[in-house]
């Protein structure tokens, strides 16, 4: 039987599997901060599964009308692969095509062996 418990505090297993899961369902992200370009990125990202009406749009203003949620997974801690450069503000579009949905990160959680980034997407 696997024992969690060592296995959570143990950082270096736990990059491992996360680079194990992105490799199951990569993305290429390439990031935009502060209008430079940062050198492309292997990730994995999730679709949140409910898309939200902006408020304005409900209060009858001419604004975009919606916001896709995801989340991307990214490494932190792995022996052999960079860390995620990946933080608050940072805007990307997946897999690098210019016409695709840009995204926002608005929000970041560092825990052992990867990275979580919230981001949205105005659509």
């Amino acid at each position: 039987m696997p024992d969690f418990a060592r296995w959570r505090k143990d950082d270096a297993a736990r990059a491992a599997d996360m680079w194990t899961r992105i490799q199951d369902q990569p993305s290429v992200i390439v990031i935009r901060r502060e209008g430079a370009m940062l050198a492309a990125q292997t990730v994995r990202i999730e679709m949140g599964d409910t898309a939200r009406e902006d408020l304005d749009v409900r209060r009858g203003l001419n604004v975009t009308p919606g916001v896709q949620r995801a989340v991307v997974f990214g490494m932190r801690g792995h022996a052999t692969v960079a860390d995620t450069d990946i933080q608050r503000a940072d805007r990307f579009v997946v897999n690098g095509f210019a016409d695709a949905t840009e995204f926002e990160v608005i929000g970041v959680i560092a825990v052992g062996g990867e990275a979580q980034a919230m981001c949205e997407a105005r659509t």
